[in-house]
């Protein structure tokens, strides 16, 4: 079964299309995402896979790209679930799907928080977790922030071990070099530490690593964090988390996020 919608494109440019998906119950079955061209009489000119998932995972952002060949007037994009063999099935949640001119496109959807429409604290396309005896607090505000007119707000005190994190999962290339950067606040840190990691996942979720991307031990006021990795072999997945953490029982911070970019 697949959803789809028509949109005009030029011939000869590079697109770049984003959205989250999220799967559930797949058995036998698969979930993907085609683009399909046609030219001004819509006759089929060719298709491209974007992307191609045979295991459940929750909202992962894809971020692709394609080139609409000679002759392109139309594209059509396609969201599918489609039967491996008799009997396949399985549930396919799609959002925030964008064609967008391709430039450096941001692997990760709404990096500056500017979206918020949960009731969480937290802004969309992102997720949440703090480890358990935590109280944490999120919040997207309108100050401080770095650019935009929003910002990602991270607060808890009284830790009592672990920490507080957000995190979005994004489709990456296996064996690749990327680039993260980002800009990070903090305020009233004690016996606590911020920090980014990214960690790297095969296409049936197992971890198969992980990297620290930057940590931090004092105040400061907004800083630029510029960083890279390259995903293992057999990498098709990385989630990227941004932490406050305790370093002794009792310790707290509020850290601020906000432009996060993932390019490779």
């Amino acid at each position: 079964m697949h959803i789809f919608q028509d949109t005009m494109v030029k011939s000869g440019t590079t697109f770049s299309l984003s959205g989250r998906l999220r799967i559930s119950e797949l058995m036998n079955a698969k979930a993907s995402v085609f683009v399909y061209f046609y030219d001004a009489a819509y006759n089929l000119l060719g298709s491209e896979n974007i992307a191609e998932y045979k295991a459940n995972t929750d909202y992962t952002s894809l971020v692709g790209s394609f080139t609409t060949p000679a002759g392109t007037t139309q594209a059509r994009v396609h969201i599918r679930l489609d039967a491996l063999a008799k009997g396949g099935g399985g549930t396919l949640h799609a959002d925030s799907f964008a064609i967008k001119k391709e430039s450096a496109a941001n692997l990760l959807i709404n990096g500056g928080y500017e979206e918020s429409t949960g009731i969480i604290g937290v802004a969309d396309n992102w997720n949440a977790y703090a480890d358990p005896g935590i109280n944490p607090a999120y919040q997207v505000v309108t100050w401080p922030v770095s650019a935009g007119q929003r910002a990602q707000k991270l607060a808890a005190s009284n830790i009592p071990s672990g920490g507080l994190h957000i995190f979005q999962d994004t489709m990456v290339k296996s064996g690749t070099t990327y680039s993260l950067s980002g800009r990070l606040r903090i305020n009233d840190l004690m016996n606590a530490k911020a920090s980014v990691f990214v960690y790297f996942y095969d296409a049936a979720y197992n971890l198969l690593g992980s990297e620290n991307i930057a940590e931090y031990k004092a105040n400061m006021d907004y800083t630029s964090l510029i960083g890279s990795f390259k995903t293992p072999a057999g990498t098709t997945q990385a989630r990227v988390h941004i932490r406050l953490d305790a370093l002794a029982k009792g310790g707290g911070g509020t850290l601020y996020v906000d432009e996060v970019s993932m390019i490779d």
